[in-house]
């Protein structure tokens, strides 16, 4: 089996040149998905597969964790006025 990797997107290319690299190239294959926690799409060990998301998922209400209870610091005030600067 050869292994390239293009640094610049950080993919590997495998290429398997017989039987004996399959180990090693379903390795990389569950490695990576376990990394992007997609692997349970993917376990063909799996009896009962997941239900796929017929939508992604909505991001979370940042306004929910806002404090609004007490003022900002002297160092948040002045990065929120030099954004007010750099937005318009």
């Amino acid at each position: 089996m050869s292994t390239s990797t293009n640094p610049s997107s950080q993919v590997a290319t495998v290429t398997l040149k017989d039987v004996s690299d399959w180990h090693n190239w379903y390795y990389l294959i569950k490695n990576q998905a376990e990394m992007e926690d997609i692997w349970e799409y993917y376990d063909p060990d799996l009896q009962e597969k997941p239900e796929l998301l017929s939508s992604p998922p909505q991001p979370a209400n940042v306004k929910e964790w806002l404090r609004t209870d007490t003022p900002p610091t002297g160092e948040t005030q002045a990065s929120m006025t030099g954004f007010k600067y750099k937005k318009k």
